[in-house]
């Protein structure tokens, strides 16, 4: 693999992400090789500090503002990255990366913590410095990053390359290495330690699956209703006045509340998500995420052949059912 790594749609070429967690902010970051809306390739996260927002710009971070923290990395994903991808907490050290922070003017970021602010309004932001930031392993907190998947695939299609409608659907295919399910009760200190490690670190993402799938079911429904009052004769107008109505939901950056018609736009169609799960034996140990020793390689490569054929030929099963029922 030759750092660093950029590829694009329109090459035909697969995306790359990568999860990490900021240590002082608490939240997962997301790289991604494929190119923002701006043609720059970059992570944004934090306080999102904007100027004026109206409805027709309200998707174009680019214009309005910019986050707290901001990496760039127009040349592709860096070897720094993959390491702070896999900084493992106690076992390995953080790893540095150069941040550049961005501060509004018009926000007194002091007065906050203590739970007041000068402005509820921000001005354009500031830029600062860069400064390094530490990072660890991302599955502290997103250890299956489904959600992350799903919101950096809308993004794209949504934002980068311009489709409100019909976005191409998604097939996760999930390799959980840290089993939920475990046969036999440990009683010795590192076995555990080890149960405990794949309770904490195995795949919950069930619930983002559910919820996905959910929404772009109500989705769905709206869109066949408009459909319906459209072909019996309610007015353009009517129904325009219904979707324009400003809701409760706000947007995640600007703070902005949606309309009825934002939740419409970018639909994302989750068709079905594969799982295999590996099993552990009672030679596990606790700190096996480390385990590079050639024989053990060699015998999780055949471990893996074997305990994912009885799975794939449940999934393929499966799928053969979901595709008649369609």
């Amino acid at each position: 693999m030759k750092f660093p790594i950029s590829t694009s749609f329109e090459n035909n070429e697969p995306r790359l992400l990568l999860v990490t967690v900021d240590i002082q902010e608490g939240i997962p970051i997301v790289f991604d090789n494929y190119e923002k809306e701006d043609g720059t390739r970059k992570s944004r996260y934090g306080r999102y500090c904007g100027v004026e927002f109206n409805e027709q710009a309200e998707d174009d971070n680019s214009k309005n503002g910019e986050f707290e923290h901001v990496i760039r990395y127009d040349d592709g994903i860096k070897s720094d990255f993959v390491l702070a991808r896999s900084s493992v907490p106690i076992n390995y050290e953080y790893t540095r990366l150069k941040v550049e922070d961005h501060k509004s003017k018009g926000y007194n970021y002091d007065s906050k913590k203590r739970g007041t602010a000068r402005s509820d309004r921000y001005d354009s932001p500031s830029y600062s410095n860069s400064n390094l930031r530490f990072f660890w392993d991302g599955g502290l907190l997103a250890n299956t990053p489904l959600r992350q998947t799903v919101i950096a695939h809308r993004d794209y299609w949504f934002k980068v390359r311009k489709m409100e409608y019909n976005l191409p659907s998604l097939i996760i295919a999930i390799i959980n290495l840290h089993p939920l399910k475990q046969e036999y009760i440990p009683y010795d200190y590192d076995g555990v330690v080890d149960r405990k490690n794949d309770i904490i670190y195995h795949d919950r993402t069930e619930f983002d699956e559910h919820m996905a799938i959910l929404i772009s079911d109500f989705q769905k429904l709206a869109t066949s209703l408009i459909k319906l009052s459209k072909d019996n004769g309610v007015s353009e107008k009517s129904l325009q006045m219904i979707l324009q109505e400003r809701i409760n939901t706000v947007n995640s950056i600007t703070g902005q509340h949606l309309t009825y018609n934002d939740l419409l736009k970018a639909r994302v169609d989750v068709d079905f998500v594969i799982r295999l799960e590996r099993n552990n034996d009672s030679h596990t140990i606790s700190n096996k995420i480390f385990d590079f020793y050639d024989i053990t390689i060699r015998q999780l490569i055949y471990n893996g052949y074997k305990e994912t054929q009885p799975q794939m030929n449940r999934i393929l099963s499966d799928i053969a059912l979901i595709s008649q029922d369609k």
